[in-house]
């Protein structure tokens, strides 16, 4: 029986056979080239369209980190403000601060749906942190006596300073995850500045807190009053040594 190779070898023999077979090859060449470079342009087209939606996606992060980066710069910039703020004596003589204070709000275009899930809850708690301590501040207005009201300076610094800390650590982190450039501070470390500032302030509230109290126990012992309760370590330890100070020689 004849074999197939044979009968290609016997058809391709005469002119017309060659004809058609060399067409024939021809045209599945033409085939296979084209169906070679359909798909390769078809995936240069995906990949195309890839690179393109990523190079989108990276345009919408870095405008979302942007903004969110130029609000807390200028949040920080308020409270490096509020933070020296020993304030000024108003028309009746009243300590009053010098500079408003520091509010937070992120723009609207923010698209929130780009930023680090971390990221994104960080910058909402800090909205909630800020908010909790202008209350913290008002109330102790309401509560202090004027006019000097050290004890509304003092709880105002720290907790303005408190949210630049975090405002700043945020803003690190936002700066670190996306390569956002933004106001040159390399000559300060803002949480360290922050940091102190809080730390400063409290010892000084605390020296005075134990300074006041010093003074109260002393009139009382004084007076023959009853010594107000202890309320610290600290208040204990004042109490204990005034009325050291107090008791009759050769008693112990």
């Amino acid at each position: 029986m004849e074999t197939y190779w044979q009968w290609l070898t016997n058809f391709a023999g005469p002119d017309a056979g060659k004809i058609i077979l060399t067409a024939f090859l021809s045209a599945l060449g033409a085939l296979i080239v084209g169906l070679v470079a359909a798909t390769i342009t078809t995936w240069l087209g995906i990949w195309r369209d890839q690179k393109a939606e990523e190079r989108k996606r990276l345009r919408t992060e870095k405008h979302a980190a942007a903004l969110l980066c130029s609000t807390l710069d200028l949040f920080i910039n308020e409270c490096l403000d509020g933070a020296i703020d020993s304030g000024v004596l108003d028309a009746n003589l009243h300590l009053t601060p010098r500079t408003p204070y520091p509010a937070l709000a992120y723009q609207k275009e923010v698209d929130w749906t780009c930023i680090d899930d971390g990221l994104m809850y960080s910058a909402f708690r800090l909205l909630g942190e800020v908010d909790s301590g202008r209350r913290a501040v008002e109330w102790e207005a309401l509560t202090s006596e004027p006019p000097v009201k050290t004890s509304l300076f003092e709880e105002r610094i720290i907790r303005i300073s408190e949210g630049g800390l975090r405002a700043s650590m945020l803003l690190a982190d936002v700066k670190k995850t996306y390569a956002i450039s933004t106001q040159d501070r390399s000559n300060v470390d803002l949480v360290q500045v922050f940091a102190t500032t809080i730390a400063k302030t409290d010892e000084r509230r605390r020296s005075r807190k134990e300074a006041e109290a010093r003074k109260r126990i002393a009139e009382a012992l004084l007076q023959g009053t009853p010594v107000p309760e202890p309320q610290t370590d600290a208040t204990r330890r004042v109490i204990e040594a005034l009325l050291q100070q107090t008791k009759p020689q050769g008693q112990s």
